[in-house]
């Protein structure tokens, strides 16, 4: 009978996957950058809308007044902007209006 070769999967914590050379785990942003989360095993990017939370272990939306638009980090938008609904991009307000975190809000004259 011939001998069979298994593979080995090397697990590792939520937050992390195998490195190159499969010897060891590291954290998914320093394996594959900014936005990446890992399930033990692979390392994925989150969606727009979306960024890695502390553990990097899941995405989660971004809160209420920041935006991504990469899936990389939840940010602010540029003064006069606001995110958009999904969270994936800013809208400019327009004139006479001005930018309160997450609203346009029409300026008193």
């Amino acid at each position: 009978m011939k001998p069979t070769l298994l593979a080995l999967t090397l697990a590792c914590l939520l937050g992390t996957a195998p490195n190159a050379a499969k010897t060891g785990c590291a954290v998914c942003s320093l394996l594959a950058g900014e936005g990446y989360i890992g399930d033990g095993y692979t390392c994925t990017h989150c969606e727009r809308g979306r960024a890695p939370n502390a553990a990097e272990a899941e995405c989660v939306s971004c809160p209420t007044g920041r935006q991504s638009e990469d899936g990389d980090v939840c940010e602010s938008c540029a003064d006069g902007e606001v995110p958009n609904s999904m969270g994936t991009g800013c809208n400019g307000c327009s004139a006479g209006s001005f930018a309160d975190t997450w609203n346009c809000t029409a300026s008193s004259a």
